[in-house]
């Protein structure tokens, strides 16, 4: 689960908004790199290759990619990163993320170009309108209270102290595992 205010992504989207041409197209697969696996370099030389013209693109992820990189606009931007993610070799780990920053790019191509406009009215809008919750979700107790699970599990619970212990214990309706270094929960203070 990632905090409402999205604070990774907003972070990260100032260098990708300011670079224009190939440099944009750069940045965010280098984004996307700390949010999904199977984006390292091997494939940043099998993408010099294909943009070379050496060998013919492999598939959608690489044909979006030369895309963007003829017209890097925010939409296909945007459309190139989707189309990493959905490689099977490749997993995104922080979907949200993602999600976010390629409807962001959509809504910048809207607002003129701006991409930190585009996902912030992305990020207002999701505040407003909530979120849906993963098959599998992992959190803090703070990012997850007031939500409820099937299923929950608590790690380490020797480290929380009773109101974080309550929060965590009630988020489950059906089944609760308690993970602790110890036989005994002995609450902080």
């Amino acid at each position: 689960m990632e905090p409402v205010d999205l604070t990774d992504l907003m972070q990260a989207v100032g260098p990708i908004a300011v670079a224009t041409g190939a440099d944009r197209v750069t940045r965010a697969i280098v984004y996307a790199a700390s949010i999904m696996t199977g984006i390292d370099q091997a494939l940043f030389d099998r993408l010099q290759v294909v943009a070379d013209g050496q060998a013919a693109p492999n598939g959608a992820a690489e044909l979006a990619f030369l895309a963007a990189l003829a017209a890097p606009s925010w939409r296909l931007v945007g459309r190139m990163l989707e189309m990493l993610a959905d490689d099977p070799v490749r997993r995104v780990f922080r979907p949200e993320l993602l999600s976010a920053l390629c409807e962001g790019a959509r809504r910048a191509e809207a607002m003129g170009g701006d991409l930190r406009a585009g996902v912030l009215a992305i990020r207002e809008a999701r505040r407003v309108t909530g979120r849906a919750l993963p098959k599998v979700g992992i959190g803090s107790t703070l990012l997850l209270k007031g939500l409820e699970a099937d299923h929950a599990m608590i790690q380490d619970a020797t480290g929380l102290n009773a109101r974080h212990l309550y929060v965590a214990m009630s988020r489950a309706s059906r089944s609760l595992a308690v993970l602790s270094s110890r036989g005994l929960i002995g609450l902080a203070p």
